[in-house]
């Protein structure tokens, strides 16, 4: 009965489709042939002008990889950053310079480099040397190079057991926003992400909001070991409701956040934590009495419509013998500070927050 409920309603509910990216710009085949040439250039400063303009076209200017990957060794460090960060936007179509942006990465000693050759390559959809470079760029000594090879690592969902210590370890990071990428990467690719459970449970009570939001996405995407993950979510889901009414009613000062306050105003709007750990709690079939309680308060009071509706659809699918009526979220993409590291989006019903440093 409950595997026939479940299955019907795999049936109804429609899957979440990634959305639809803007088709890169086209550049006229004379000026790109213009900019490439000018990557030959004596003079440092037009090589990295070139590459940069050529990284502003992306997968448009897929031909000039070839071009760029001698760059990636060029002896001033500003033409190697520029290399790299028109790489990067080039996602795909920089493939055939995975071997190049591997070696480059643990060799390279401008930091802003590092960077962008770890963003680069996550975007180009890296093999397994590629992962094994990133994995080691986790502990480098800059937290923007760190950043990005966790979002990298979470990007290519990379499911290794170095990839999967590395990011382990990383929860732990002293930098919020890369705890934040850890906990999102961790829960990329769900298989094998069993040990990191307890390490995310715990950042359910990080000084971060965008950390514990992130934490509780991962528990709700690999939804294992209920006995450990529903009572934390359910400990964590109401200190956030705590912090939102005081005890007794009374005004509180609370801890300054790391997030900024754009970064806070958007995670308020969506739901921020509350949400995902709400949403978390839904993947898990054991709830008991008091989850559902909680469950039914924030569906009936809560003053986020979008908690509202995840209280909603959690409760419906802790019933198997309940076909929820509430359908999760389209993918959709959040507004925020276009200058800013973060990106927000909503997938499947569930918030995300994800850090890059383009350098």
């Amino acid at each position: 009965m409950a595997r026939a409920a479940l299955l019907a309603f795999a049936l109804l509910v429609p899957s979440a489709s990634p959305a639809e990216e803007a088709e890169p710009r086209r550049p006229d085949p004379k000026e790109l042939e213009i900019q490439v040439m000018r990557l030959k250039d004596t003079v440092a400063s037009f090589r990295e002008r070139a590459a940069r303009k050529i990284g502003e076209w992306g997968s448009g200017a897929r031909s000039a990889v070839p071009s760029l990957i001698p760059l990636l060794t060029d002896g001033e460090p500003s033409v190697r950053r520029a290399a790299a960060f028109a790489l990067a936007r080039m996602e795909k179509e920089a493939a055939p310079a995975e071997a190049a942006l591997a070696a480059a990465l643990p060799k390279e000693p401008d930091p802003g480099t590092r960077a962008n050759l770890a963003w680069a390559l996550g975007a180009a959809g890296t093999g397994q040397g590629g992962r094994a470079a990133l994995a080691k760029a986790m502990k480098d000594p800059d937290v923007a190079v760190r950043v990005n090879a966790a979002r990298a690592l979470g990007d290519l969902a990379a499911p290794e057991a170095a990839a999967l210590a590395a990011l382990t370890a990383a929860l732990k990071d002293a930098e919020w926003t890369m705890r934040a990428n850890a906990a999102w990467a961790v829960g990329a690719p769900r298989e094998r992400a069993r040990p990191a459970v307890a390490s995310l449970a715990r950042l359910l009570a990080d000084e971060s909001q965008t950390v514990r939001a992130m934490a509780a996405r991962a528990l709700g995407r690999i939804a294992e070991d209920d006995d450990l993950c529903v009572p934390a979510l359910l400990r964590a889901l109401q200190e956030e409701c705590d912090r939102l009414v005081p005890p007794g009613g009374g005004k509180t000062v609370p801890s300054k956040p790391p997030e900024d306050p754009t970064l806070l105003d958007r995670l308020a709007k969506e739901g921020g934590a509350r949400r995902n750990m709400v949403w978390a709690l839904g993947r898990f079939g054991s709830l008991k009495k008091e989850a559902k309680a909680l469950l039914q308060s924030l569906q009936e009071k809560d003053p986020c419509p979008a908690v509202r509706g995840a209280a909603k659809t959690a409760i419906e699918r802790a019933d198997v013998t309940v076909l929820p009526s509430a359908m999760e979220e389209q993918p959709r993409d959040i507004a925020g500070d276009p200058k800013a590291p973060w990106r927000m989006a909503v997938s499947g019903g569930c918030l995300q927050v994800v850090f890059r440093h383009e350098k």
